[in-house]
């Protein structure tokens, strides 16, 4: 197993604006950038040498990620705080 020091999925700012730009256009184009951006992020990962397990895993779990931000977004759920806890407070 492969220790990713920098886990795509945590990369909160990449995964904010791959939502935000998803969300800015029509669901189809939406979808069209995702896939040109993971190709990407894919891409980065191999020329790292990182092995193809490892690679898929991160692409998935920045996937998940990128959809968790769309629906917090969408829902207007509050982001959990840095302690794990949603401020219900508003």
């Amino acid at each position: 197993m492969s220790l990713i020091a920098f886990p795509l999925e945590r990369r909160r700012e990449l995964v904010r604006r791959l939502a935000a730009q998803m969300l800015a256009r029509s669901s189809e184009q939406g979808e069209k950038h995702l896939a040109t951006q993971l190709r990407r992020q894919t891409a980065a990962l191999m020329r790292k040498g990182l092995p193809d397990g490892v690679v898929q895993r991160e692409v998935q779990s920045l996937i998940a990620a990128v959809r968790r931000e769309i629906w917090r977004i969408v829902l207007r759920v509050p982001p959990p705080s840095k302690d794990g806890q949603r401020d219900t407070s508003t």
